[in-house]
């Protein structure tokens, strides 16, 4: 009851400039968390419908677009985020994680396998047999048809290093460094 009065949990009492003079706080707030995503680099991160959102948040269009605009409605479609280059960028790194999961998963079941004094652990955890299965799953995780597999799935976040920029610094100096 501090923070939020009842007149602001029930707009319906407030008077008509209160209500959008709360409106518009609520535009401003979105407006300028909208823009520290662009400002802090985190909006390259972003799939290509958020991009698009947080550029009508914040600077009101997006490519001459609006919100209501048919553009900006069709890049929420499943078929356009699936064909995405962001997405394909997300699939492919998965798979090159899965590679080297499976890949290390073989060296590390071939190099126990060597081991002449490790022979009987390795015959009793069947080990020759974990050892297929983990180069048959790299062969299929290697293979182009893998990727349609993971169409559907999150794929991986590709992790590309933001450069951070102070917002009391114009980028022309953070350039120059």
């Amino acid at each position: 009851s501090k923070v939020f009065t009842s007149e602001i949990l029930n707009p319906e009492l407030q008077d008509m400039d209160s209500w959008a003079d709360g409106i518009l706080h609520i535009a401003e707030a979105q407006q300028k968390a909208a823009q520290r995503y662009i400002d802090d680099g985190s909006f390259e991160l972003a799939c290509p419908p958020l991009q698009a959102i947080l550029k009508i948040m914040a600077e009101g269009s997006w490519h001459g677009h609006d919100a209501n605009s048919p553009a900006v409605r069709k890049l929420f479609t499943r078929e356009y985020l699936l064909s995405s280059d962001w997405y394909r960028e997300r699939l492919a790194k998965k798979q090159e994680v899965e590679i080297k999961r499976w890949n290390d998963c073989v060296s590390y079941l071939e190099s126990f396998l060597e081991s002449p004094h490790r022979s009987e652990a390795a015959r009793e955890m069947r080990l020759p047999s974990r050892l297929k299965f983990a180069q048959e799953q790299l062969a299929r995780v290697s293979s182009a048809e893998y990727l349609d597999e993971l169409v559907g799935t999150v794929g991986a976040d590709p992790i590309k290093p933001i450069e951070f920029v102070p917002s009391d610094q114009p980028e022309s100096e953070v350039a120059a460094k």
